[in-house]
């Protein structure tokens, strides 16, 4: 994740800045739904969309 993302937030609750925290952490998740979905776009236009989510084998051999 974002490196102080987290101090910012601990830090707004602990002063009791519910406000900023709330704003915060939406600001976080709608950066990476926007990050998620640019993703897939990328993904579907190289068509890597059927690739594999997993790796059917770790490197040991094992099954995931």
């Amino acid at each position: 994740g974002v490196m102080t993302l987290g101090f910012y937030i601990d830090s707004a609750m602990a002063e009791l800045r519910l406000d900023r925290a709330v704003v915060l952490l939406v600001m976080a998740g709608g950066l990476t739904a926007a990050i998620d979905s640019m993703s897939r776009a990328i993904r579907r236009r190289l068509g890597a969309s059927s690739l594999s989510q997993r790796p059917q084998e770790t490197l040991l051999g094992q099954r995931t």
